[in-house]
């Protein structure tokens, strides 16, 4: 568990961008407990406010781009690294003096611990550093040691980590709810004690840089045997025996590129496979939910079809429909029970045969829904038709996986008898002069160093496998809460049924074979309008443009409250999503400020262009008091340096003001 940062106060003097009212030079923000928005056109530097909040706690330093950049974050290096030169001066060279004297200060309580922040917007450097009203002092090095001690993480790029996926809602960040390889961090560094953290980050680290070791010194050996084939050939003698030897090792490299491949495929096949059960087996069961349904249907149907007095001719057709057996004679007779069953399911008469209407002339018919019994039959087709579908993949996928493992054995086998028969090969050869001497000794060396990376890779894999495990325990702790409070989000927004499902994904660490680890994770279900229950949604395509953003907000919302253990924290949303049904908008800001509440100890900071619709204006209702806007409402036209477009049409710009403010029921 960790403490998030809880933001209290932002302010930015003497810059450009900024040059704010009569009353208050520059900027002041109070953020209170709840709700802050802030409204402004395109260039009045809403982006900019955030981000200067941001390098208000990361300083000048970042995470490498390579992480930032990674397809996958998990196993990335977490190395924190300086700022270039552009980054560093990002703010200065906004504006026309190059923030020669801008200072912004931000004010933040973590944990128990209330910090003030100051840095110099011209090139971020640390002006002030106060804990609990104690000088710190200005070294960037006691900075980065101080904040994830308080925050209870193991390292700065943790720290950083938690500021980029966490707090901050920027738009390069990653969907964290559709990112098993950005959860295994944000879990590890979330549940785990700093110690355990630290352990677990070093211990990969330190099998990707042998296995990165390994790939290379293999490739090594690759180029060393090749020299040492080409020189035998140009030595001439045992011409026989060479010639075989450069056949066997062009044989042994084109293997061991192809014992690669595999290696990689069936890791796919086999995560496919296993995929492709589970959905199964909960097709399967939605199948036979469903059938159930009917025949319950049916049976009741069958009881009203018969007056009072008909008993016999009821337990008599009950038999024959729940057994396919005569109960007068005892022959079995499958054919007239499903006949029986299609007239019972079309609306035909029991007896006769004839249609059913739906205003009973007889007091012998039944009237009942035809659009129940249809709505039933349907959904039982399309809970076929899936299971058929999934069946017939998963055999094609199995087959595929048999092949491959066959190929993988086969192959093995003869990378291994090849391997014996090219050293005894090399044994018999004489060795030629001394560099070809020398060479075969860098050979062996290779080879046995190669021989024992190997042996500790597997053995740190074990260990690995082993911490992974227990952490996962540690964190399968708080997985039905984070379930819950997720859900308690969702619900908010969605119709559908959306749960969260503790759903460890296995992961090859480093390329070499090593076994692959459970890694943990949450996999996302969701029902909709093509099935009739929840199913996997295993990545942002599977969900609507609308929902996707919501679903990925409330992941966040739920970690923030659980691993926060309700202490509160902060949730920096640049921007959110615009394009909603109409529909939607009321539920997506009820999302919002139910963890933006004004009575909690969180603090929701949203920025927004002043745009149609009605996303603002139900945010404002639902998240701003009404005798408290004037503190959390900040209208940057008033304090920003206007652009063109504001100058030129403030008017305006003002009456759309205004029309958001009244939508939101503020007297503009």
């Amino acid at each position: 568990m960790i403490n998030f940062p809880v933001f209290e106060q932002l302010e930015v003097s003497n810059y450009g961008l900024y040059p704010g009212t009569e009353t208050q030079q520059g900027i002041n923000i109070n953020f209170k407990p709840g709700l802050t928005l802030i409204l402004g056109a395109n260039g009045l530097g809403k982006t900019t406010l955030i981000t200067i909040l941001y390098r208000m706690l990361s300083g000048t330093h970042d995470l490498s781009r390579t992480a930032l950049d990674a397809t996958e974050l998990g196993g990335a290096s977490l190395e924190v690294k300086p700022l270039n030169a552009v980054d560093v001066a990002m703010f200065a060279n906004r504006v026309q003096d190059l923030a020669t004297n801008a200072f912004a200060t931000v004010r933040l309580s973590i944990g128990q611990k209330r910090l003030t922040i100051k840095r110099h917007l011209k090139n971020l450097k640390l002006v002030t550093f106060h804990c609990d009203k104690v000088d710190i002092g200005t070294d960037e090095t006691v900075y980065q040691q101080m904040l994830p001690e308080i925050s209870g993480m193991s390292s700065f790029g943790d720290w950083l980590l938690l500021l980029r996926h966490m707090v901050f809602y920027f738009e390069d960040r990653r969907e964290l709810v559709w990112d098993p390889s950005a959860q295994r961090h944000i879990f590890r560094m979330m549940f785990l004690s700093p110690e355990e953290a630290q352990n677990w980050y070093k211990k990969e680290r330190n099998i990707l840089a042998l296995d990165s070791r390994y790939r290379n010194d293999t490739a090594s050996l690759n180029r060393l045997r090749k020299r040492i084939t080409t020189n035998n050939k140009a030595l001439g003698d045992e011409a026989s025996l060479r010639t075989e030897l450069v056949s066997l090792t062009k044989l042994q490299e084109e293997d061991e590129r192809a014992y690669t491949t595999l290696v990689s495929d069936i890791d796919y096949l086999d995560k496919r496979r296993h995929a492709l059960r589970k959905d199964l087996l909960a097709a399967e069961m939605a199948a036979d939910n469903t059938a159930r349904i009917i025949e319950s249907e049916k049976l009741a149907l069958l009881k009203n079809y018969f007056p009072s007095d008909k008993q016999t001719a009821l337990y008599l057709y009950s038999v024959l429909l729940a057994q396919d057996q005569c109960a007068v004679c005892g022959n079995e007779s499958k054919s007239t029970a499903e006949e029986l069953s299609t007239r019972i399911t079309n609306l035909k008469c029991i007896v006769c045969g004839n249609d059913l209407t739906t205003e009973p002339e007889h007091d012998n018919v039944v009237s009942f829904s035809k659009e129940k019994i249809q709505i039933q039959h349907k959904n039982f087709i399309l809970d076929t038709d899936r299971v058929n579908n999934l069946k017939s993949e998963l055999s094609n996928i199995s087959k595929q996986y048999d092949s491959v493992a066959t190929r993988l054995i086969e192959i093995r086998a003869a990378i291994a008898e090849r391997s014996k028969h090219i050293s005894r090969i090399e044994k018999a050869l004489p060795k030629g002069d001394e560099k070809q001497a020398e060479a075969h000794r860098e050979l062996s060396a290779l080879n046995e160093a190669l021989t024992g990376d190997k042996a500790t890779l597997n053995m740190l894999s074990d260990s690995f496998k082993e911490l992974v495990d227990q952490a996962n325990t540690q964190i399968l702790q708080h997985a039905e809460a984070i379930k819950n409070a997720f859900s308690e989000y969702a619900s908010g927004f969605l119709f559908e049924d959306a749960q969260l499902k503790w759903s460890p994904t296995k992961t090859r660490l480093g390329q070499i074979g090593i076994a692959s680890v459970a890694f943990p994770a949450f996999n996302l279900e969701m029902s909709g309008s093509d099935f009739t229950g929840r199913t996997p949604r295993n990545g942002p395509e599977t969900v609507s443009e609308s929902q996707r953003e919501f679903i990925d907000l409330a992941f966040r919302m739920a970690l923030i409250q659980v691993a926060g253990d309700g202490a509160g924290g902060s949730l920096v949303i640049d921007a959110p999503e615009s394009s909603l049904d109409a529909f939607f908008v009321k539920r997506a800001a009820s999302v919002l400020c139910r963890f933006g509440k004004h009575d909690s100890n969180n603090r929701l900071i949203i920025t927004s262009n002043l745009i149609d619709g009605q996303l603002i204006p139900e945010m404002i209702k639902n998240g701003i008091p009404s005798d408290d806007h004037t503190q959390r409402l900040i209208n940057l036209m008033n304090i920003a340096t206007p652009t063109a477009a504001v100058r030129n049409n403030r008017l305006e710009y003002e009456m759309e003001l205004k029309k958001i403010l009244m939508a939101g029921g503020i007297d503009g």
